[in-house]
């Protein structure tokens, strides 16, 4: 197994593009990316987890949410990140 880890603010701008097209989301400056390198052997027996796998109940917390409550709830989550941010 290898380990390698890297200050996200110490990249250089195409590698952390790079980074944060394989994570999927923007890299925050003050954030370490740590990645582990694997044999196919290290696996767990369970394999990667599926995509059809059953979620847990409490994963549909919001599924009875009216449009206007979704609204709501995602306009706080949103106000409540942004005042989160650097200037």
């Amino acid at each position: 197994m290898e380990t390698v880890s890297h200050t996200v603010g110490m990249l250089q701008p195409a590698l952390r593009q790079a980074m944060e097209t394989l994570v999927g989301h923007p890299l925050a400056a003050n954030q370490k990316l740590v990645i582990q390198v694997l044999g196919v052997d290290a696996m767990p027996e369970s394999g990667p987890v599926s995509v059809d796998a059953k979620l847990p109940a409490w994963c549909g917390v919001f599924t009875d949410l009216t449009a206007e409550e979704d609204e709501a709830l995602t306009a706080s989550i949103a106000g409540r990140t942004e005042s989160r941010l650097p200037s």
